[in-house]
C-alpha cells in the first residue's frame, strides 16, 4: 500500500513538502499549468520507497539529507554537482 505525500503543479508547495520529507532545500525550473509533482510513499519492512515523478526541467540545491538517499532514473536524466566536486551525470 502507497501514500501520496504530494500531489500538485505549485512548485511553492512542492518544495515544501520536499523540504519537509527529505531535507532543506530550494528548487526553481520553468512550469506550466500541466507540469506536476506527486511523491508516493510505500514501506518494505522498516524501508521507505518513494515515487518521486515532476513533469517538468528544475534545479535544486538540497542540505546533506540525514539519511542516506538512493535515487534510481526511469526516465530523463538526473545531474548532480558538488562545490569541490566534477558534475555527474
Amino acid at each position: 500500500m502507497s501514500t501520496v505525500l504530494l500531489d500538485t503543479t505549485d512548485l511553492a508547495e512542492a518544495e515544501a513538502a520536499l523540504s519537509a520529507n527529505y531535507s532543506k532545500m530550494q528548487i526553481s525550473g520553468h512550469t506550466s499549468p500541466s507540469s506536476s509533482f506527486r511523491i508516493k510513499r510505500q514501506f518494505v519492512g522498516s524501508v521507505g520507497i518513494d515515487s518521486v515523478d515532476y513533469g517538468c526541467e528544475l534545479r535544486y540545491a538540497i542540505e546533506p539529507p540525514k539519511q542516506i538517499v538512493v535515487c534510481r532514473v526511469v526516465s530523463g536524466q538526473l545531474e548532480a554537482s558538488h562545490p569541490r566536486q566534477p558534475s555527474a551525470v
